[in-house]
């Protein structure tokens, strides 16, 4: 399902989303990317991020061994200059690619900005079990453009609050609303469509009392109607026996405002 007022810029997002999938070489792939002070991107085997047009390519190099062309499902939300394209691809043997990547329209191009892949087995209920991709509702966007940089600094913003809340219904109040989200959660290898779906996939997870979460790296793009988001976030967990447990992970995704908070409309997350 895509979403976008302009179906040109929606052709021409999955154009760039199902060219990086078919790139048999990194300089193929790099050649879809911008070479922007936002650019970001993880893969399965990075440790952190990489920053620029050369570490890219190095990343992507490495991941060639994990290129999956078939699409189980394809997502796309643009509006304006920036755009969110999310996908879930048929990888070897059981498990499969997740992706996010941020797009930003320059020059009457369309190129990929953010990219955050992770690998998973897609549990009972997965998208192979649910065939289709996401659908939006007509008011989806509905909320009104603001200004670039308050834009930016609500987003930051509602990132950090999201990511250091315990409490379930305050963490999905951050997602939304209703079900105008999706979700990919490769540590439990769940697509989820829906805020139920959303809810049902975290609330395992959410086992601990506390959390203390701080971006080590975060990029955002944004105009003021949509975002893209991408970050590698460090994390100490409390627990109910007060055992502390660190750790580290990635996460990306869509984010439009509600009412001034930035809600994911998509996200990704891996570690």
């Amino acid at each position: 399902m895509t979403y976008t007022t302009d179906p040109a810029q929606r052709t021409a997002v999955e154009q760039v989303i199902r060219k990086l999938a078919e790139a048999t070489t990194a300089d193929g792939a790099i050649a879809l990317f911008a070479d922007s002070p936002h650019l970001m991107m993880i893969t399965p085997e990075a440790s952190g991020a990489a920053r620029s047009i050369a570490d890219c390519r190095a990343m992507l190099e490495t991941d060639l061994a994990n290129r999956a062309p078939d699409f189980i499902e394809l997502n796309v939300v643009a509006e304006g200059n920036f755009a969110v394209a999310s996908s879930v691809r048929k990888g070897s043997g059981e498990r499969h690619l997740m992706e996010t990547a941020g797009l930003e329209l320059s020059g009457g191009a369309w190129k990929i900005v953010q990219l955050h892949r992770a690998l998973a087995q897609l549990a009972d209920g997965g998208s192979l079990d649910q065939p289709g991709s996401m659908a939006y509702t007509d008011d989806f966007l509905s909320q009104p453009r603001v200004d670039a940089d308050q834009a930016r600094q609500e987003i930051e913003r509602s990132m950090i609050e999201v990511e250091n809340t315990a409490v379930l219904p305050v963490s999905m109040s951050y997602y939304g609303p209703g079900q105008n989200v999706n979700l990919y959660n490769a540590m439990t290898g769940q697509v989820c469509h829906g805020i139920e779906a959303v809810t049902g996939s975290f609330s395992p997870q959410m086992t601990y009392t506390n959390v203390d979460a701080t971006p080590r790296d975060l990029s955002i793009l944004t105009d003021g109607l949509i975002g893209t988001v991408i970050g590698v976030w460090d994390a100490e967990l409390t627990f109910p026996d007060g055992s502390k447990f660190p750790a580290t992970f990635f996460m990306s995704g869509g984010v439009h405002r509600n009412d001034g908070k930035w809600t994911f409309f998509h996200e990704q997350v891996s570690a």
